[in-house]
């Protein structure tokens, strides 16, 4: 019946018989009649008023000025004038337009977009516009539009509907619509009677107040204050209370009455914007309303910053289980504060505040609330003579307050920063590092940032606030602190494998508001990254690995960052040395065997320098109680010259002693010369046995070198 489909007889009234008419017509309209929109425009008259006047007119209830493109089109506003307010009026005569050139002289705009209108496809009379800066405004007379004065002059405005527009009026705690909903109707020239769906209306008494009364009950609820410039009641404005709205008794209080949808802000000035465009940091609405009160959380009168809030099933399990506990909005009390966007109580206010009693979550749940932690290092430096790491880096950490609302909150997070006055206020997560010199921990400081990520929609519309206000549940979207730190952390380092080793360094953080059965770190969702170059002067790094640790009193855990150390340095800078030296100190088997000093004197320099360069490498790298892979190297160096070196000595030794068997006679003053030839078959045989032994010498040297390196570097590579 409803949709005229239908024309159902009632079940205790006929509709069709049984009635008598008293002073009342009887119509027969088609059954779809009742269903069909109106077709015809509807127009506003305004006469005698300023500009400003008429132009906020017009953007109130939802239209504009006209703007007549062709001289017939102006020359029939006149004439619709003066049929439908007559000739006792300017409107028959001269009309106001919306287009201005009030900004910059020359340049006509559209005030409701700040488009340029195009000259060509406008009214103009001949000879206009040529009031120069004197008239910026301009108007609809015989022969089409002319220029003139904005302050001074008073016009008529019309307003056109193509539709009846839909008004809504907001901060009353009604949850039916046809209490909000009204249709604006004109009935005299320059009046305006706002009608509601049920039984409120709002209209202008004889004293020329604005009153909202109920006109079945016949009571008034509220009359306007008295507004300067535009004494309407389109818009943001002040009322007197004659009777209790929201649990507030009588006294003032902020409503608005507005032509905007429910996707779009309400301006004061009644005006509509896109609603993601309030509080973005810049203004969009006409009268700057749009960056006003701009306060995203609300806190409850019982809310404490030192007490955790609590977890809840639906943030541990993922089931969209919600405790709500709800108080009705006549609960509410009221305040002095006229100016508060928001009905929603908040602990800036008085306690008896303009508020609409909301649903806020509950305590009830006592599981332990989980903090997501995610760092991006940005730099890190390595020392690995003092085993730190210095690395510069952004900590953030997500937790979700249940004890708190968000109002308005943005789908790009950076527009939900909370301001420091706020954040101070705010219960937050203290995280200690613990392999750190002293008690440092995380700070909320004036370099730290406070978001409100919005995962959610809002769960509903502060009915009580003169405006159009999301409210959104602390326990659907969660807040996040980020703070950039540049920390010195103190590493374990396992050298044994040095200079092919793999080391890690980690972060061990702590979470020092409340022990583990309150708050934990969620590792499931914690995240780390590295930002910087991967090759540092010393290692390279792998991405970093978040790590649970267990504790019995507070929640840990770990950042460990995987380091592969590049060894291209200790390669050129030891290895390669100290080898060149071992062949030097080899080659010196192959010099002539009676060289002696020679070739001692090359194996101990060879040693000097590899004593030299141990005591180097040594000194740059920390003192630990083991043997590094390089000291084993290098001690190995030194040991293979001092066996070269023996070699050496025992060579010469064994030459020295065979010449003295072979030619140890006293010598005289005669020589004695006899025709036998003296046996020298012994000097060959000495021969063989000096090369012999040079030969083991260079074997031996030449496989002990090569049976260490098989197991040196055998185990290094396992």
């Amino acid at each position: 019946m409803a949709a005229c489909k239908a024309d159902l007889q009632g079940n205790y009234i006929s509709w069709n018989a049984g009635w008598d008419l008293h002073n009342a017509e009887s119509l027969n309209v088609s059954l779809g009649h009742f269903c069909e929109e109106e077709t015809d425009s509807v127009y506003f008259w305004f006469p005698d008023v300023p500009y400003v006047t008429s132009n906020y007119l017009c953007e109130s209830l939802g239209t504009h000025l006209p703007l007549p493109k062709t001289i017939q089109e102006a020359e029939s506003w006149l004439t619709r004038g003066t049929e439908m307010v007559g000739n006792n009026t300017r409107c028959n005569k001269e009309l106001i337009v919306a287009a201005n050139d009030i900004k910059h002289e020359g340049k006509w705009v559209k005030p409701f977009n700040g488009q340029e209108i195009d000259h060509k496809n406008f009214a103009w009379k001949d000879g206009e516009p040529n009031g120069l800066m004197y008239e910026n405004c301009a108007q609809i007379e015989t022969g089409g539009v002319a220029d003139i004065d904005c302050i001074t002059r008073v016009q008529c405005a019309v307003c056109e509907f193509k539709t009846r527009q839909v008004f809504s009026l907001r901060g009353t705690c009604e949850f039916e619509l046809r209490n909000i909903n009204f249709l604006a109707y004109q009935y005299v020239a320059g009046d305006i009677i706002f009608k509601g769906y049920g039984n409120y209306q709002i209209e202008r008494n004889k004293n020329g107040t604005w009153v909202w009364q109920n006109v079945v009950d016949g009571y008034t609820i509220a009359t306007m204050v008295f507004s300067e410039p535009n004494n309407y009641p389109m818009g943001r404005r002040e009322w007197n209370l004659l009777k209790p709205i929201c649990g507030q008794k009588e006294g003032r209080r902020m409503l608005l009455l507005t032509p905007c949808a429910d996707h779009e802000y309400s301006c004061s000035d009644a005006t509509c914007i896109p609603r993601d465009l309030r509080c973005d940091l810049k203004y969009d609405c006409v009268d700057r309303s749009d960056e006003a009160e701009c306060d995203l959380v609300v806190l409850p009168d019982d809310y404490r910053d030192d007490l955790p809030p609590r977890g809840s099933p639906s943030i541990s399990s993922g089931d969209q289980v919600t405790d709500l506990s709800c108080s009705p909005s006549v609960n509410a009390t009221a305040t002095s504060s006229t100016n508060n966007s928001t009905g929603i109580k908040s602990n800036t206010q008085e306690k008896n505040s303009q508020a609409l009693g909301t649903c806020m979550e509950t305590d009830k749940d006592d599981s332990r609330l989980p903090v997501t932690l995610s760092i991006n290092i940005e730099t890190m430096d390595i020392d690995t003579t003092k085993m730190t790491l210095q690395a510069t880096y952004t900590l953030a950490m997500s937790w979700r307050d249940a004890r708190l609302l968000f109002l308005n909150i943005k789908g790009n997070d950076s527009l939900n920063r909370l301001s420091y006055a706020t954040m101070v206020n705010l219960w937050h997560p203290y995280v200690g590092y613990v392999n750190t010199d002293g008690n440092q921990h995380t700070d909320v400081d004036e370099e730290a940032t406070l978001l409100i990520i919005r995962e959610n929609e809002p769960s509903y519309d502060d009915d009580a606030a003169p405006g159009e206000v999301s409210v959104y549940q602390g326990s659907d979207n969660p807040l996040e602190v980020s703070r950039k730190y540049s920390t010195e952390f103190k590493c374990d380092f396992d050298l044994v494998l040095y200079p092919f080793d793999s080391q890690s360094c980690d972060l061990y953080l702590r979470l020092l508001s409340a022990s583990q059965d309150y708050l934990y770190f969620d590792t499931q969702s914690a995240s780390a990254q590295y930002e910087g170059n991967s090759l540092l002067i010393e290692y390279q790094v792998s991405p970093p690995l978040v790590v649970a640790v267990s504790s019995k009193h507070h929640s840990e855990m770990k950042i460990r960052i995987p380091l592969s150390r590049q060894y291209g340095y200790a390669i050129l800078n030891i290895y390669t040395p100290s080898l060149i030296l071992i062949v030097i100190s080899y080659l010196s088997l192959f010099f002539k065997p009676r060289i002696f000093e020679v070739r001692v004197m090359t194996a101990l320099t060879a040693l000097l320098v590899v004593a030299t360069l141990f005591t180097q490498v040594s000194s740059s790298l920390p003192k630990t109680s083991y043997f590094k892979m390089v000291d084993v190297w290098l001690l190995f160096c030194i040991g293979i010259i001092f066996v070269i070196i023996i070699f050496h000595s025992v060579i010469d030794s064994y030459l020295t002693d065979r010449e003295e068997l072979l030619y140890d006679e006293t010598p005289t003053i005669f020589t004695r010369v006899t025709p036998k030839m003296i046996d020298r078959s012994g000097f060959k045989d000495e021969k063989r046995r000096v090369e012999k032994l040079i030969f083991w010498s260079k074997i031996g040297s030449l496989g002990l070198f090569l049976l260490f390196n098989a197991f040196y570097w055998g185990f290094i590579l396992t």
